[in-house]
């Protein structure tokens, strides 16, 4: 049993995390229902009472976090409440029937479609199978946020996969490597897409995930400085072009790992990344000032001309890099 100490914890844990979900839902989607999603997580609150996970969390830090995910998604406020009640008619006594009368339709209705997808058996080893197992996934909702609240769900759950047992680990990442991932890659969601395959890589095989952390972590700072360059040099010229522009690299990580591929029953092959790709990975906002008409086509033009410049710059010094050999070779000029 939990001590007072520890209740009182878990409830400034809840409470902060919902404060959190509904500032972003005001920030977001200020003209949505905010009620509906407080009632959802009181009637969550209720009936996940006294249910913990593996990690020794209260159960309901659960349909928070999905909550958060979806709030982070920017997801209106019916598909809120549904994440925060979506594992209520799997995983406590409450029926679909309570959930439509509570909540209405179009809750409940997602909620059953959530339910539904947990209960398809993913245990496949087959690259086919697993392609059957994605598009049987996609055809049996006929509302995209059932899909979404399910990535959700498994997201948070593969942040807190450590819990479990090794084995549960290995078949939970895999099953995400194989069935979500590549749905959050066809819902052109890939920041969902990349935590996904990053954990569920971290879980399948650590020692290679591990080598590659650490590869990239060497060559971190280098592409740091040169992304620094590229972010100042973008800066400089578009304001010799009169343009006003927010300049900005995401500071999030800023490296990826090529797809995984299984290329047979109990082996994993990392295809590696190739590290100088990423300094393509450039993002910039623009805030153009003045008549749009007569900018809007200078900034990719702008980065056009520097890129093409780059291109010619590295031509020449390859070219110089390889003349004294191809000409001991007898084939140069």
């Amino acid at each position: 049993m939990a001590t007072l100490r520890q209740q009182i914890a878990t409830n400034v844990l809840t409470v902060t995390r919902f404060r959190e979900l509904m500032k972003k839902l005001r920030e977001n989607r200020p003209n949505d229902d905010f009620d509906l999603v407080k009632k959802a997580y009181e009637f969550s609150q209720k009936h996940h009472a006294g249910q913990l996970r593996a990690s020794g969390e209260p159960y309901l830090v659960h349909p928070l976090e999905v909550g958060n995910v979806l709030a982070d998604m920017k997801m209106d406020s019916v598909s809120i409440a549904a994440g925060l009640l979506h594992d209520s008619v799997e995983d406590t006594s409450v029926t679909a029937v309570e959930i439509r009368q509570e909540f209405g339709e179009q809750v409940a209705h997602i909620v059953e479609g959530v339910t539904k997808i947990s209960k398809i058996d993913f245990s496949t080893r087959e690259e086919a199978q697993a392609e059957n197992l994605r598009k049987m996934m996609l055809a049996m909702v006929d509302d995209i946020r059932v899909v979404l609240i399910k990535l959700a769900d498994r997201l948070h759950n593969m942040r807190t996969l450590e819990h479990l047992t090794p084995e549960r680990q290995q078949k939970i990442a895999k099953e995400t490597l194989e069935i979500y991932g590549p749905i959050a890659h066809r819902l052109g969601m890939g920041k969902i897409r990349g935590e996904l395959e990053d954990l569920g890589f971290r879980y399948l095989d650590p020692l290679t995930h591990q080598q590659v952390h650490d590869a990239v972590e060497a060559r971190r700072k280098k592409g740091e400085q040169f992304l620094a360059k590229v972010e100042q040099t973008l800066r400089d010229k578009l304001k010799e072009a009169a343009i006003t522009a927010d300049v900005e690299i995401p500071p999030r990580l800023r490296h990826g790992l090529e797809r995984l591929r299984l290329v047979d029953r109990d082996r994993l092959f990392l295809r590696p990344f190739k590290l100088r790709h990423y300094r393509n990975f450039v993002l910039w906002r623009q805030f153009i000032a003045g008549p749009s008409l007569g900018l809007t086509g200078t900034i990719p033009g702008v980065v056009s001309f520097l890129w093409t410049q780059a291109g010619s710059h590295r031509s020449r010094r390859r070219a110089r890099r390889l003349g004294p050999v191809m000409n001991r070779n007898g084939s140069g000029l």
